[in-house]
């Protein structure tokens, strides 16, 4: 099981998550491993499926902020997606960088 930070979104009109950039990071160390990468919504969906642990990172007043884990959810087309566990309070996905 990997562990994950997912610092930039990509949101549709609706809010919802579209295109995530994340970057592998150690659990020991808590250094980031190897360079970010961008992937779609429902890849992200199947990392979380086969066990990985995926963490909201947020950049506050020039700091790194670990923010809440990231859930499946279902999309309106059918497809998996994702959503922060609680998005009700604290820092949400708008709050990420977002490109």
């Amino acid at each position: 099981m990997a562990l994950f930070g997912l610092t930039g979104v990509h949101l549709d009109e609706d809010g919802r998550i579209t295109r995530a950039r994340l970057q592998e990071a150690d659990r020991a160390t808590r250094r980031w491993i190897g360079d970010p990468f961008e992937c779609e919504a429902h890849e992200v969906a199947n990392l979380i499926a086969i066990g990985n642990v995926i963490y909201a990172v947020f950049i506050v007043l020039g700091r790194t902020v670990l923010g809440q884990r990231f859930r499946i959810v279902a999309g309106p087309d059918g497809d998996q997606g994702i959503e922060l566990e609680s998005e009700g309070s604290g820092l949400g996905a708008r709050d990420l960088l977002l490109f």
